[in-house]
C-alpha cells in the first residue's frame, strides 16, 4: 500500500550563506492518489534563497509527449521528473507566499506543481531538483544570512482547496557563516593632524560574523592633498576590502558619525535576531558608531524594559551609542521614534492611539509625542508604500528615511529612480512631502530584520527587501545619544546607500538643514569625498535637478550660483552617484524670501 511521502534525498554536507547549490526532493503519491487540478507545494526556507527558475510551458503546443513541451531559452534551474504509467504530468510556477496556516507577513519561495492531463496513481514518484545545473546554471543559492534552523516544507492541496502537510515535512537544515572573505578599513571621517590607525572589521561574503581564523591584515595610510586613505598591504590576499576616507579638518568642531537606526530583532515577531546580537553585531562587525533597535509597536510591549535596558547597557558615551527607540507601524505611515537619553519608562498605554479613526487616530499619538518633543524625534520611513503625507507633525518628524533595504523613496521610477522596484502609491515619496512644503532632512538605514544593521544584503524578506543596507551620516558635536538626536532635529545628517562618502552641502555659507532667508543670488558650495569615482552630482531645486555635474573624480568641490527667483520656500539638496552604484543624498537648505 503506498504511502504519502516527502523527504530530502540528496543535499550538500553543509549549506553556507551565499554558495550555490544542488537539492533533491522525492514526493510519493499516497494511496488515495493524486487527482487532476490538485497542487504540490515545496516551500524553501525563506525568501532569501535564491529563485527558483521554473519550466515554462509552449502554450503552442501542449502535448507531453514532445520534447519541444517546454521553453528552454529562459533560464532554468529548478526542474522536475515523473514516474507514472499515467498520462499525467505536472506544470510549475514559483512566487513568493506565506506558508499555509502562517498568518505573520513572512513570505518565501513556493515552488507549486499543478496536476494536468490525468490523475496521478498510488505509489506514483515526483522528483524535483533545485539548483539543476544542466541548464547553464550554477544552481540554487542558499540565503545569505545564518539562519540554525530554517525548512523546506512540502504540502499536497486538493481541487477543492483542502491543503495538508506530507508525511517527512519539514525536513530542517542551519545555515552556516562562511570563511572571513571580506574586510573593512575604519577611520574617523574627519581627522586631525596626526593620521588615525585604521580598525580593521572582517566578516564573510555576505556580511554574516565568519567562521574559522582572522587573518592578520596590515593597512597603510596614504594622505592626498586633505583625504588619507587606508590600503590593505599584506594579509588580505583574495579579500574583497572596502575602505573610507577621513577628510583632514584640524579645526573641525564636529565629526560625522555612521549608523543604522532601523531593524527588527526577535521581540518584533517577524526578526531573527535576539537583541543582543543584533546590537553587538553593529559595534562589533558593521563597524558603526550608533544603532538602534526599532521593534514593531516596541513601546507597547512586555520586551519594551528589555529593549530600553540593553541600549543602555551598550552605550558608553565617546565609544558607541545605542539609542532607545520603537516603531509604530500604522496604516497612514510608519515611523520610527528615538529618544536622547536612556531612562526606563513603563510600557505605553494603548489608548494613545486609536486605530479605528483612520487618520485622526494618530493624534493622541502625535499629541503625547509633543509633550515630549524636547527629548525625542519621530522619522517617517517607506514613504512611497505606506505614506499618507495628509499625516504629518512638523514639530516631531524633522528628518524622512529615504533609503532603506526596500529602495530609494526619493521619488518614483518614472522620474529617473534606479533604485526602486515596487510601485509608488499615489503622492508618495519624498520628493512628495517636500512639494508640500514639509521641511525635513535625509538618512538611510536597512529595516534589518536578520540582525545585521548596517551591512545587511537582500535577505530572508527578498520578496520586498531588494537592496542592501543603507547608513546615515550625521554630523554632531560628539558621540552620545543626545547630541546624535539634536543633530538629528536640526537635519545635519544626510543618508547614503552603505559607502561610507563624505559630504558638506551649503546654500550662502549655511550647512545642511538650516533655513535661510535672501533674494539676491544663492551661491551654493560643497564638497564630495568619495568611497568610488564620483560619475554624477545633482544640486535639485525645488524638486528637479537644477545642475549636473559630471566629475569622473574621488574628490569633487562644487560651487554655484544661482540668480533665478526665488519660490515661496525654495529649496536645494545634493544627489550623489559613484562609479560603483552607490548613492547619496545631503539634507536640503530651505531659503525663504524677504516678507
Amino acid at each position: 500500500m503506498a504511502r504519502e511521502s516527502f523527504a530530502m534525498v540528496s543535499a550538500p554536507e553543509r549549506f553556507v550563506a551565499g554558495d550555490s547549490v544542488t537539492i533533491g526532493f522525492r514526493y510519493v503519491v499516497g494511496e488515495g492518489g493524486l487527482p487532476m487540478g490538485s497542487k504540490l507545494k515545496l516551500g524553501l526556507p525563506s525568501a532569501g534563497w535564491g529563485e527558483p527558475l521554473v519550466n515554462h510551458k509552449r502554450m503552442w503546443d501542449l502535448d507531453p509527449s514532445k520534447a519541444n513541451r517546454w521553453l528552454h531559452y529562459m533560464r532554468l534551474n529548478t526542474t522536475f521528473e515523473v514516474e507514472t504509467d499515467t498520462t499525467a504530468f505536472l506544470e510549475p510556477y514559483a512566487r513568493f507566499e506565506q506558508r499555509p496556516g502562517d498568518d505573520r507577513c513572512i513570505q518565501r519561495w513556493w515552488i507549486t506543481f499543478v496536476v494536468v492531463e490525468a490523475d496521478f496513481a498510488p505509489g506514483d514518484v515526483v522528483e524535483v531538483t533545485y539548483g539543476d545545473p544542466t541548464w547553464g546554471e550554477a544552481g540554487g543559492r542558499v540565503q545569505p544570512v545564518v539562519e540554525p534552523r530554517g525548512d523546506f516544507s512540502f504540502f499536497a492541496q486538493t481541487p477543492g482547496g483542502e491543503i495538508r502537510e506530507v508525511d517527512g515535512s519539514p525536513v530542517w537544515v542551519a545555515v552556516e557563516a562562511g570563511p572571513v572573505q571580506r574586510a573593512f578599513l575604519r577611520m574617523p571621517t574627519i581627522s586631525g593632524a596626526d593620521a588615525p590607525t585604521p580598525r580593521v572589521y572582517v566578516t564573510d561574503r555576505c556580511c554574516n560574523p565568519p567562521l574559522g581564523e582572522t587573518p592578520s591584515i596590515e593597512v597603510e595610510v596614504q594622505q592626498a592633498g586633505d583625504v588619507r586613505r587606508a590600503t590593505a598591504v599584506s594579509g588580505a590576499e583574495g579579500l574583497r576590502v572596502e575602505a573610507q576616507p577621513s577628510v583632514v579638518r584640524s579645526d573641525s568642531e564636529d565629526q560625522v558619525y555612521w549608523g543604522d537606526i532601523h531593524g527588527k530583532t526577535s521581540f518584533s515577531g517577524d526578526g531573527l535576531a535576539p537583541i543582543d546580537e543584533y546590537i553587538s553585531y553593529a559595534r562589533d562587525f558593521g563597524a558603526e558608531d550608533f544603532t538602534a533597535v526599532s521593534d514593531h509597536s516596541g513601546c507597547n510591549r512586555q520586551s519594551w524594559f528589555d529593549t530600553q535596558e540593553k541600549a543602555a547597557e551598550y552605550t558608553v558615551d565617546g565609544e558607541f551609542i545605542a539609542l532607545k527607540g520603537f516603531e509604530f507601524s500604522y496604516a497612514h505611515g510608519h515611523r520610527n521614534v528615538y529618544f536622547d537619553n536612556h531612562r526606563i519608562e513603563e510600557i505605553w498605554p494603548g489608548e494613545r492611539l486609536d486605530l479605528a479613526a483612520g487618520p485622526d487616530g494618530l493624534r493622541p499619538f502625535f499629541e503625547y509625542l509633543r509633550s515630549r518633543k524636547d527629548e525625542l524625534i519621530s522619522i517617517p520611513h517607506h514613504t512611497m508604500v505606506w505614506t499618507d503625507w495628509d499625516v504629518f507633525d512638523h514639530e516631531l518628524e524633522r528628518v524622512c528615511e529615504i533609503y532603506s533595504m526596500w529602495g530609494c523613496t526619493e521619488r518614483p521610477i518614472s522620474e529617473g529612480n534606479t533604485l526602486w522596484d515596487k510601485s509608488c502609491i499615489p503622492g508618495g515619496g519624498a520628493q512628495a512631502g517636500l512639494a508640500r512644503g514639509y521641511r525635513y532632512g535625509f538618512i538611510a538605514a536597512s529595516d534589518s530584520h536578520s540582525g545585521f544593521p548596517g551591512r545587511q544584503h537582500p535577505d530572508l524578506y527578498g520578496f520586498c527587501f531588494s537592496y542592501k543596507s543603507g547608513l546615515a551620516a550625521i554630523r554632531a558635536p560628539e558621540l552620545s545619544a543626545k547630541s546624535l538626536v539634536d543633530s538629528l532635529k536640526a537635519r545635519n545628517c544626510y543618508a547614503t546607500t552603505g559607502a561610507r562618502i563624505y559630504v558638506e552641502f551649503a546654500v550662502d555659507g549655511e550647512r545642511m538643514g538650516s533655513e535661510i532667508i535672501g533674494d539676491g543670488p544663492r551661491q551654493i558650495t560643497g564638497r564630495v569625498v568619495g568611497t568610488d569615482q564620483v560619475t554624477r552630482v545633482d544640486i535639485v531645486r525645488d524638486n528637479a535637478d537644477w545642475l549636473t555635474l559630471t566629475p569622473g573624480d574621488d574628490d569633487v568641490t562644487i560651487d554655484a550660483t544661482d540668480d533665478a527667483p526665488l519660490g515661496n520656500g525654495s529649496f536645494y539638496y545634493l544627489r550623489v552617484t559613484q562609479a560603483d552604484g552607490e548613492m547619496a543624498w545631503a539634507s536640503p537648505v530651505w531659503v525663504d524670501p524677504t516678507q
